[in-house]
């Protein structure tokens, strides 16, 4: 499980809105402690690949490997439907606030965890996200009512929108 979020540093990338992302880490304190251990060393050897589940198309997974200061390999999947804004922005900033927390009456205690920035090159991926973000948005637009034609609207107006955001 994880929440997704905005931060955004003056200090960092000129101040541009970073995705963060907060990962429940009960029973996955390696990812805790790899982010403690990091705080301490400016640079890390870090590699990330987007994916898809092979038993379900809608699970998009962006698979972390970091070699130093410490070796870990882990996955966050997002649900493509429920957080394809969060892709994206990922995707657009290739950039990613990585944090820990554990999950109390549905919001994450972070105050006290570290953060880390993770950089995430494309690597192909983006090419193939465009076309299955604009899909998911023009499949949420006809749901709601629009017609295909308005839905193509839509979604081209959301994806200018909130990119403009991003690059702020």
């Amino acid at each position: 499980m994880f929440q997704y979020g905005v931060s955004s540093n003056p200090k960092v990338m000129d101040g541009k809105p970073i995705p963060h992302i907060v990962v429940d880490d009960t029973g996955h304190k390696e990812v805790s402690d790899y982010i403690l251990n990091h705080k301490h060393y400016e640079f890390g050897d870090v590699k990330t690949e987007w994916g898809r589940a092979i038993n379900d198309s809608n699970i998009i997974s962006l698979h972390i490997t970091a070699i130093n200061p410490a070796s870990i390999e882990f996955s966050i999947n997002f649900d493509a439907r429920i957080f394809a804004q969060a892709i994206d922005h990922i995707a657009q900033t290739r950039a990613l606030y990585l944090q820990t927390g554990t999950p109390a009456g549905g919001k994450y205690s972070i105050l006290t965890s570290p953060a880390l920035i993770l950089e995430v090159p494309d690597t192909g991926f983006c090419t193939i996200w465009e076309k299955r973000y604009r899909r998911i948005l023009e499949k949420k637009a006809i749901k709601n009512g629009a017609s295909r034609k308005a839905a193509e609207g839509v979604a081209t107006l959301a994806i200018q929108q909130t990119r403009s955001l991003w690059r702020k």
